[in-house]
């Protein structure tokens, strides 16, 4: 509903369409990020709405603002997806990082230095 007040151009799920440093085309001063951002840069599709992206993105801000109060350039966002996770019990999960896949404690632990780390 904010996004619709501000009259940026959305995606058609009502995400904020961002450029290649998470800033709004013609607002170089508004940075998005997260579930609001819709970053399509890399990929055809936006990237998920999930916390790893929305932590690099995160970070990536940061560090813009930090280079424009230094006056310097930063290269555009990149994310680097460090695979899928997903919790299906108590202290159980299944992961697929890059080639290996594997459940049960590990993957939960995995899950849990992912999305906390």
């Amino acid at each position: 509903m904010l996004a619709r007040e501000t009259g940026v151009e959305l995606s058609p799920r009502g995400q904020v369409t961002v450029d290649p440093n998470q800033t709004v085309q013609d607002h170089p001063e508004v940075i998005v990020i997260g579930d609001l951002a819709c970053f399509t840069h890399q990929v055809e599709r936006p990237l998920p709405c999930v916390a790893p992206v929305a932590m690099q993105m995160g970070r990536y801000a940061a560090k813009l603002i930090l280079s424009r109060l230094k006056g310097t350039r930063l290269p555009p966002f990149k994310y680097v997806n460090k695979g899928n996770l997903a919790v299906i019990g108590r202290n159980t999960a299944v992961a697929g990082l890059y080639r290996l896949r594997f459940s049960g404690f590990a993957a939960w632990l995995a899950w849990g230095f992912v999305h906390i780390a």
